[in-house]
């Protein structure tokens, strides 16, 4: 055989292996990436973000439903602070075609994983397209996929935009050095430039963090395609790096509406921060060096940082040493490493809208902010290997799988952070005590499950002690005022509060102020504060039908059949009723119970049953609610004569699900004698086997221990009524 002959087949045979390794690589790292992120599958949506982007999203609850195409570009919807179509279209496949739900989350978060998964292998790819070796481009991958700051992003279904917008950034990039091979590649550069520009779009139109990506691009133009020399006293400087932008200019529209409509809505979401320039400017060290400790030492994360909880004197000045350190270590190893460069661009590029120079009305810093930025990292890295001896570059390959371990544990026990909101917001405040959002959230928790308004005023109080001007606590706090005090006094603290800079925060504070003055009896006011809130509420929030059904009430309350018609047509509850009574005031008495104003839902739920005394329906689910619920302000000898009242309604006294409702009234009164005896009544009217007969045997155990059944029956008889909350509010 011709020697070049063997050595054509040689080379083809070695690149056929080539191929292989890098193909089985790729799948392994998958599915270890995938492994490792598998246990948040099993986890519920949290009550950060997650429930405004998916459980009270209307548009996603409905899957692709008529018009959700044209509600997921709809411009004007503020439900982010971002304009992200793309992030919608995702959650709305995920209820179409996989069956996500509030009930069923393990879908939104199974993409996550994969997609985070997808985006490690879009990053090995990359790697050896810059010339790491396979196993070093391998472990540079693991290492950025199995760091602990992508915990946050990965698991928390609303950071979706990070793993999506990544993952649509990574395979354009591919595309754009595909292109680079013209006349080597499979396709043609036209096509491979198209592709690359329609994922750049896409990507954008999850997230707008990735409009830097075509100035990473130039550093990859300098190394490794060298269409820029490296030294800008080259003669070929100037017109190389022009001719390298003007390559990017198809990609430049995409990337100037991209940037525009991000401030323009972070705007009308939040309104203009007014922070000063000399303080943002002061902020980027410390922010940057925020990321760096923790990427280093990843203790303390958090998905809630307090505002500049790192912003010192001190904090600066050692911010500012550590980088005119990390300038000259670059410059030091420019030549000999020159993957520093297109690593270090990436970096720094991707970091710019976490800065601090935009100020966030939420977070300053947070973990999920370095998922795009922290990949310049493994990017800077990759031509290590080629400057150290063969037996430094096995200790380094050693080293890098080693340090995997403790990071892989470090995440493994992250996740379950996540398992369930009261996790998240405990290890929130184990991080930072005192966080207001936290505080506050935790606060609702307990006024919802205990009723103890002192305690959970004591939380909003201490967060407010530490942020004056949070809206989170501050609404708990005026909850608890209303409760403890009077909604007067409540209303009277609401109104020295300073106006939010956020339209959505605007919205809910005159929300919270109609539901004070309706309180008071002021119906006139409570639909004047309605009348402002309604435009400046997301379309598809669910914050807008409360709203409505509190006008409905408002101007039932003023006798306004009318008004209360118009307000009833534009809820999902009674899009089509023809005329309205207090009756349809029962969902708003609701909402009242659950959010925690639970006297003021007492005063509409007797004022409901006192106008309709022969609803048995009425009657029965009232009773029902105040019977179980946690607490109560209904004092339990008068719930139970309601009890008696919709037994003497029922055509048929014994009716076994009157019965369980009386007995329920009973135990709550503390007459578990009495309890026993009806609810074996209600066992004796059914049929074995049946499945209330199973229910009310159990709350017979109860009731022979001297136990009240307890459950949040109003949620349960908002949804068989009126069906799912989160489609119908």
């Amino acid at each position: 055989m011709p020697r070049n002959l063997r050595q054509t087949q040689s080379s083809q045979t070695d690149n056929a292996s080539r191929v292989r390794t890098g193909i089985l690589s790729a799948i392994l790292l998958f599915v270890l990436v995938a492994a490792l992120f598998s246990p948040s599958v099993r986890y519920p949506l949290s009550d950060l973000d997650d429930a405004d982007y998916i459980a009270q999203n209307r548009l996603v609850t409905r899957g692709f439903a008529p018009g959700a195409l044209r509600g997921a570009f709809d411009v004007s919807d503020t439900t982010a602070s971002m304009y992200m179509p793309l992030l919608w279209l995702s959650y709305m496949a995920d209820v179409t075609f996989f069956h996500a739900s509030v009930r069923n989350p393990a879908p939104f978060h199974a993409v996550n994983v994969f997609l985070h998964a997808l985006s490690a292998v879009f990053l090995f790819t990359l790697l050896r397209r810059l010339r790491a070796p396979p196993l070093w481009a391998f472990l540079l991958a693991l290492l950025w996929a199995a760091h602990p700051l992508r915990v946050e992003s990965v698991a928390w279904i609303a950071e979706r935009k990070d793993v999506l917008s990544a993952a649509l950034g990574l395979a354009s990039t591919l595309a754009w050095l595909e292109s680079a091979r013209s006349g080597r590649g499979t396709f043609p550069r036209i096509v491979l430039l198209t592709f690359s520009l329609l994922l750049y779009a896409a990507g954008l139109l999850a997230k707008p963090s990735l409009v830097p990506l075509p100035l990473a691009w130039l550093a990859l133009d300098v190394w490794p395609l060298s269409r820029i020399p490296a030294s800008p006293r080259s003669p070929d400087f100037l017109p190389a790096i022009l001719r390298a932008a003007a390559a990017k200019l198809p990609f430049l529209p995409f990337a100037l509406v991209a940037a525009w409509l991000a401030v323009a809505r972070h705007h009308a979401v939040s309104g203009a921060l007014a922070v000063p320039w000399p303080t943002r400017l002061a902020a980027v060290a410390p922010n940057f060096f925020f990321y760096v400790r923790k990427t280093i030492l990843p203790l303390r994360l958090s998905p809630l940082v307090p505002e500049q909880w790192h912003f010192s004197l001190p904090v600066i000045l050692l911010s500012l040493l550590a980088a005119g350190t990390l300038v000259a270590v670059l410059w030091r190893f420019r030549r000999s490493l020159p993957s520093l460069l297109p690593g270090v661009v990436w970096l720094l590029l991707f970091f710019f809208p976490a800065s601090g120079l935009q100020p966030l009305p939420m977070n300053t810093v947070a973990d999920r902010f370095f998922y795009l930025p922290a990949m310049g990292i493994s990017i800077a890295l990759a031509g290590l290997p080629s400057v150290l001896l063969p037996q430094v570059r096995r200790v380094l390959y050693a080293a890098t799988a080693f340090l995997l371990l403790p990071l892989a544990v470090l995440s493994i026990r992250l996740l379950p952070v996540w398992s369930s909101s009261q996790a998240l917001y405990e290890h929130v405040l184990r991080a930072f005590p005192g966080h207001p959002l936290a505080s506050a959230t935790l606060a609702e928790q307990i006024i919802r499950d205990t009723g103890d308004f002192r305690r959970a005023d004591a939380l909003a109080r201490e967060a407010l002690a530490r942020l004056p001007y949070a809206h989170h606590p501050a609404v708990v706090h005026v909850v608890c005022l209303a409760n403890s005090d009077s909604p007067r006094a409540a209303l009277d603290w609401l109104g020295s509060f300073p106006e939010p800079d956020s339209l959505r925060t605007r919205a809910n504070f005159l929300f919270l102020r109609a539901r004070l003055e309706l309180a008071l009896g002021n119906s006139a006011a409570a639909l004047e504060s309605l009348r402002t809130a309604l435009p400046l509420c997301p379309g598809n929030s669910t914050l807008r039908s409360p709203m409505l059904l509190c006008g409905l009430a408002a101007a039932l309350d003023a006798s306004d059949r009318d008004t209360a018609l118009r307000f009833a047509r534009q809820t999902l509850v009674f899009p089509s009723v023809s005329s309205v009574s207090i009756e349809h005031a029962m969902p708003f008495a609701i909402y009242q119970w659950v959010s925690g104003f639970r006297q003021d839902a007492l005063h509409w739920f007797w004022r409901i049953l006192d106008e309709c005394p022969d609803r048995l329906d009425l009657w029965n689910n009232v009773v029902w609610g105040l019977a179980t619920a946690s607490w109560s302000p209904a004092d339990p000898a008068e719930v139970l004569s309601k009890a008696r009242h919709a037994q003497s309604l029922a055509p048929d006294p014994d009716h076994p699900g009157i019965l369980d409702t009386v007995a329920a009234a009973c135990a709550n009164a503390g007459d578990f004698d009495t309890a026993v005896q009806i609810a074996c009544r209600a066992l004796d009217a059914l049929p074995a086997g049946a499945p209330l007969a199973e229910r009310i045997a159990g709350r017979l155990e109860l009731y022979r221990q001297h136990r009240p059944y307890r459950e949040h029956g109003f949620d349960r008889i908002f949804h068989v009524v009126f069906g799912p909350p989160e489609s119908v509010l």
